[in-house]
This record gives C-alpha cells, sequence and structure tokens, in this order.
C-alpha cells in the first residue's frame, strides 16, 4: 500500500523542485482569548530547532503564554499546471498546559509560478478557549 502511495505521489508532482518558502517571508504571531474579556498578547518567536521547523513562540509582556510551533511552508514547482503548490504545516503545542496541542496541515496551488504574497492562520489554543494568530507576508524589500 504505502508503496502505491508513493507512486501517486511521485506522478501528482512529476519533474517538481521543492524549496523551503519560509526564508523569504515574514511572520508575526498574536494570542487572543475568546471569552468578552478577551486577553490580547503579541508574541515574539525564535528558531528552537531548524531541523524540525520547530519555533518558540512566546505571548505577552510577562511571557503569559508559551507553545512551541511546528511551521514549514514548502513550495513545490512544477512544468505544467498547476505550476506552484504550496504545504503550510501549521502546528501548535502549549508548553504551560498539559495535553493541549493542534495542528493543520493546508495544501493550495496556483495556476501559474506565483509568489506567495500573505497568508493569515489561526490555530485554537488553550483547550479551545484562544486563537495563536499566525501572518506571513512578503519580507520588505
Amino acid at each position: 500500500m504505502k508503496f502505491i502511495i508513493l507512486i501517486v505521489m511521485m506522478t501528482s508532482f512529476s519533474i517538481f523542485s521543492k524549496t523551503n518558502a519560509i526564508n523569504d517571508l515574514s511572520l508575526k504571531f498574536v494570542y487572543q482569548s475568546f471569552d468578552k474579556n478577551a486577553n490580547y498578547y503579541n508574541c515574539i518567536h525564535s528558531v528552537e530547532n531548524e531541523m524540525t521547523y520547530d519555533w518558540k513562540v512566546v505571548c505577552g509582556d510577562k511571557g503569559q503564554k508559551e507553545f512551541t510551533v511546528h511551521l514549514s511552508i514548502q513550495k513545490f514547482r512544477r512544468d505544467v499546471a498547476p505550476r506552484s503548490t504550496y504545504e503550510l504545516l501549521y502546528w501548535i503545542t502549549n508548553n504551560k498546559i498539559k495535553n493541549d496541542s493542534n495542528g493543520t496541515s493546508l495544501w493550495f496551488s496556483t495556476e501559474d509560478d506565483s509568489k506567495l504574497f500573505s497568508i493569515t492562520a489561526s490555530q485554537s489554543v488553550d483547550h479551545d478557549t484562544a486563537g495563536l494568530y499566525l501572518y506571513i507576508s512578503t519580507k520588505e524589500e
């Protein structure tokens, strides 16, 4: 079965090149609770492990919230349409609340070889009482 899946994947991405698109992008994380007395924290982030795409994200002036974020954006290029396909992996582990982790994987394609402009994504955290919002955009030249 694994062999068949591998053949299908290779066929669907025949003659492609893969690049890590995150190196050319600007990232911003924001924490916001969902209740009426919403806590809102800007976050700082740093690479925790480049090989596994893990980032340390700390939110609030006093580090009230801390997460490990597995974040990867890969770009696949092909010679036929769709010319560009992006894969976004956004997985979060809450470092202050046990058994609180969420994640999503998203694939999207463009007809031509388009450059990524921006992505906004969010993921529920704190047992679905808040969100960790991710803003991705191209770096200013």
